[in-house]
């Protein structure tokens, strides 16, 4: 299957780097989800992905 004209699957990976502000700003929007749901597992899975956004900005951030 082909995607843009390449097929999928074919190229390392082509996207933009990883920025310390995108990472920020992803853990923040699950952060902000987090508030708008009352389910316990959405809101524990809320937290674990903004904790590893977190973590993986951290790391950027120091690897500069």
């Amino acid at each position: 299957m082909t995607y843009g004209g390449r097929s999928r699957g074919s190229d390392p990976i082509d996207h933009h780097p990883v920025s310390v502000e995108w990472l920020r700003n992803r853990a923040a929007h699950y952060r902000q989800l987090m508030t708008k749901t009352s389910d316990p597992r959405r809101v524990n899975r809320y937290r674990e992905l903004s904790q590893l956004l977190d973590e993986a900005a951290e790391k950027l951030e120091h690897q500069n």
